[in-house]
């Protein structure tokens, strides 16, 4: 027998599998492509083990994309492409599909997708420099934002009582919780 990731200690820590901590993992399945996925049971998280390496996959990772929200002492299994867990602490059964783009996807072009649809603009998305930009009004709107145009090249997004506002020309967009800094400038 081998143990391939794990000290015998109990805790929660990302990284190399031979240093790696768990808390009462409860169940463990392997994907098609070899990955392995762990019910870290009392870290109340799903792991993966990949090249050596684990990863914690749900909302204490902090990747948006790999959030299961509210996942209490889980199990998992893995079948057909997605990953079941039985999440005992919420009393649910939870499915996490893989990705699959939408089928109108064709060559290059840059599409805008929410929610497995692509959506329609008016203008086309462009890379510039590594960012990619689409317009705002679309992917906005789509999320439930009004938008609303002013003078100077200034475009303030709502939603409720959070507002953001973006600037032509400007790296720093202000917001109802402060501002953050983009990688470049709208223009």
């Amino acid at each position: 027998m081998t143990t391939i990731a794990g000290t015998g200690i109990l805790g929660l820590k990302d990284g190399s599998a031979s240093q790696e901590n768990f808390y009462y993992p409860m169940d463990v399945a392997v994907s098609p492509s070899g990955v392995i996925y762990v019910a870290d049971t009392l870290n109340y998280v799903i792991r993966k083990i990949e090249n050596g390496r684990v990863t914690t996959l749900n909302a204490q990772s902090g990747r948006v994309a790999e959030v299961f929200p509210g996942v209490v002492e889980p199990a998992g299994d893995y079948r057909d492409g997605a990953f079941l867990i039985a999440d005992g602490g919420n009393n649910r059964i939870r499915i996490v599909r893989p990705y699959a783009a939408p089928a109108r996807l064709e060559g290059s072009a840059i599409e805008i997708v929410h929610n497995r649809t692509v959506l329609e603009s008016d203008a086309e998305p462009i890379a510039v420099g590594g960012t990619t930009f689409v317009p705002v009004r679309v992917i906005s709107e789509e999320l439930g934002y009004t938008v609303e145009y002013g003078a100077n090249g200034v475009t303030t997004l709502k939603q409720g009582d959070a507002w953001y506002r973006i600037r032509v020309g400007s790296k720093t967009v202000e917001s109802s919780s402060g501002s953050l800094e983009l990688p470049q400038a709208p223009f």
